[in-house]
Order: C-alpha cells, then sequence, then structure tokens
C-alpha cells in the first residue's frame, strides 16, 4: 500500500488455504473433507536510520476456519475464528516479538497446532476458547558474504 523507499511501511496481507480429499469416486466409504482457512491483517512498521533499533512494527491478523463437512470424532467444530496482534521490533542486535492470539473454535490444519482449539491427534482434548501470549526472540549474525549463524528462542503462555 506504500511506496517501499517510505521509511513507513502498511500492507494488508491475505492467505487462503483449502483442503478438499474424495467425492469424485462414489463408490468409496472414505468421507469427503472440505475444509479452509483464511487470514488477512493490517501489518504497520517503521524504519529509522542509523539506529540500534531498525524497525517497529505492529501488525494485527484475523483468521478463520471453515469444515464443510465435520466429522465430530476427527474435527469437533464446523467453523471458528482467532484474532493476534504482533508486536516486533528488530535491532541491529537482534530480533523480538510479542503477541497475543484469542480463538474461538479455530483449527488451522497446514498450520501450527498451537493455536488450535483442539488436539489433531486427540480430538476429545479441547480448548474452545484459546488464550496465548507468546513471545520469539532471535539473534541472527553475518560471518561471511554466504554463511550467517542464527538462533531463535519461542515461548508462550497459556
Amino acid at each position: 500500500m506504500t511506496k517501499p523507499e517510505n521509511s513507513f511501511q502498511l500492507s494488508v496481507p491475505f492467505q487462503l488455504l483449502i483442503y478438499h480429499r474424495g467425492g469424485q469416486i462414489d463408490t468409496s466409504d472414505e468421507p469427503m473433507v472440505v475444509m479452509g482457512n483464511a487470514v488477512t491483517g493490517i501489518c504497520s512498521e517503521w524504519f529509522f536510520d542509523k539506529s540500534f533499533i531498525r524497525s517497529i512494527g505492529l501488525e494485527t491478523y484475523v483468521a478463520g476456519y471453515y469444515d464443510k463437512l465435520p466429522n465430530k470424532e476427527i474435527r469437533p467444530y464446523t467453523n471458528g475464528w482467532g484474532v493476534y496482534p504482533v508486536l516486533k521490533v528488530n535491532t541491529s542486535l537482534f530480533s523480538f516479538m510479542s503477541g497475543y492470539w484469542y480463538g474461538k473454535h479455530f483449527y488451522a490444519f497446514e498450520g501450527e497446532p498451537l493455536f488450535g482449539s483442539f488436539n489433531p491427534y486427540d480430538p476429545q482434548e479441547q480448548e474452545p476458547i484459546r488464550k496465548l501470549f507468546t513471545m520469539k526472540f532471535a539473534y541472527s549474525q553475518q560471518l561471511l558474504k554466504n554463511l550467517s549463524i542464527g538462533a531463535q528462542v519461542e515461548t508462550y503462555t497459556d
């Protein structure tokens, strides 16, 4: 949404993932599966020249989940949603990110299981409302032109 050379950047990301299995062969006893995830949000980032703090960003995402033909024994929810505001700080030495996830009946079938409202390996283990505080700390150092080393620590509290 903004020019790449601006010190303030604003963007509206969008992701859509749809999964479909079965239904093509009517002689099969396999249940048909049709489900999807959609995510959008607004991302803002301020860049600073010649400063220890290189950028500060605020991102807010809204995610949705829909299961057209739920199998309650495997996927207990028909639809769900989540909101994830994130604060990011990038410095000349490290990066830091902190966020808060609030989800209701959400499931990301190809995403991070931590944010889901049920355990895909044990669907009876459910948290209809999922609240998480997340933090990520990353360090990266370039050693040579094509060689860098890095470390990352992620934590959360429920």
